[in-house]
């Protein structure tokens, strides 16, 4: 029983920095005219969460060979909580930006260090083992983009959008307690670590130098950068556009993002009957070639772009669902020899890249050409990465 609550607790606090904007996402058009905010005002709320959420991925990792994870967690719980209730008191789009900024500080602690405990945790269990218990892991991440939109356009439609932010600080106001347990009846004796400097800088140059890490690192940060560039732009485009309203569209992402779940019971069943890197090369060659499909809605115009961006995003979700499972694991197993700090160096260039994609797609002014323009390129450089690191090497030869 007590595994199972840890588990519940680490899904949780590894499933909370995504779910604080899968959550606002469906309503960042009525934020928008409520603060008077321009679009690229909006989208910067979503970017400077990004960015927070890079930069503690980063620190948290460095820091956690030095000083408690337990400690390190339940101050970036506090800061997230703290930030939540400014942005549901905001009464400027400036708040809102700064505080998700700090949001995704506080949010980005778990991401890293949850995971850490639960290794710790079950580092001498035999029943319920480390693999079994992040595959659970993984499964309950999933949910949040299906429970997030629908959830957020619910509040607020009945509270308001200020109770999306009220919630999310409940949230966090409960984890923070969870938190503090582990660590009241934490046995496990951790070894601590100084930070030297030099030496976590010749391990960063180490491993950037690798193909074992560069390409999971590039694949992941190439597929999430599509998503977030679709779920930043598609909010103002499906209302404001083509005149979904909050809820149908909270429905339609929600539908889109279950792709990512789709692909995961492909690849279950793929890798069974063909190896892992024809599974990986068919999976990119088919979402590069569906990433096209949008250009031709978008001279049709309306509904047909519409649909088949829609279409085309549902499918790249798949291929999300696909790759993750397939290099994630490499780039963090052969992190793992060099501490934590690893760990938060391969989050800080996913979500720093995803944020930079988010800018970038900020400073247009159509919402649709973005989403169809980062779609394809994404894809595209995914392709020629895995030609010219030759993903078929890794794939077959993991650490």
């Amino acid at each position: 029983m007590k595994n199972t609550w840890l588990v519940i607790i680490v899904s949780a606090l590894v499933s909370l920095p995504i779910f604080a904007t899968d959550i606002y996402v469906s309503s960042l058009p009525v934020m928008q005219g409520i603060l008077h905010a321009s679009d690229y005002m909006m989208k910067l709320s979503l970017n400077a969460y990004m960015l927070g959420f890079a930069l503690t991925t980063l620190g948290a990792g460095i820091l956690s060979d030095a000083l408690s994870k337990y400690k390190i967690l339940m101050t970036g719980l506090l800061v997230f909580l703290i930030s939540s209730l400014v942005i549901a008191h905001a009464q400027s789009v400036a708040v809102l930006v700064y505080g998700r900024g700090f949001q995704g500080l506080g949010g980005g602690t778990g991401t890293v260090l949850a995971r850490l405990i639960l290794k710790e945790r079950l580092h001498a269990e035999k029943g319920l083992t480390q693999l079994k218990a992040l595959s659970i892991v993984g499964a309950n991440m999933a949910l949040s983009p299906l429970i997030g939109p629908l959830l957020g356009a619910s509040l607020t439609r009945w509270f308001g959008w200020q109770s999306i932010f009220y919630f999310l600080g409940a949230v966090a106001c409960i984890l923070f307690c969870c938190v503090l347990y582990l660590h009241q009846s934490n046995a496990v004796i951790t070894v601590k670590h100084p930070i030297h400097p030099k030496v976590l800088l010749a391990k960063y140059r180490h491993v950037l130098q690798m193909k074992l890490f560069l390409f999971p690192t590039m694949a992941i940060s190439l597929v999430c950068a599509a998503e977030f560039i679709f779920i930043s732009n598609s909010a103002f485009y499906y209302q404001n556009i083509i005149g979904l309203n909050p809820f149908v569209y909270s429905v339609l992402l929600s539908c889109i993002l279950f792709g990512f779940v789709i692909g995961t019971w492909i690849l279950d069943r793929a890798i069974k009957v063909i190896p892992t890197h024809i599974v990986l090369k068919r999976t990119i060659q088919v979402c590069c070639l569906v990433a096209l499909l949008p250009i031709i809605g978008w001279f049709g115009g309306g509904w047909s772009c519409a649909i088949l961006l829609a279409l085309s995003m549902l499918i790249a979700m798949a291929g999300l669902g696909i790759i993750i499972p397939l290099t994630q694991s490499i780039a963090l197993n052969m992190a793992g020899g060099g501490g934590a700090a690893i760990a938060g160096l391969f989050f800080f260039i996913e979500f720093l890249a995803i944020g930079l994609a988010g800018y970038l797609v900020s400073l247009f002014s159509s919402p649709a050409l973005p989403m169809i323009l980062g779609l394809i390129i994404c894809w595209a450089f995914l392709w020629l990465g895995e030609l010219c690191m030759n993903g078929e090497a890794i794939l077959e030869n993991p650490v």
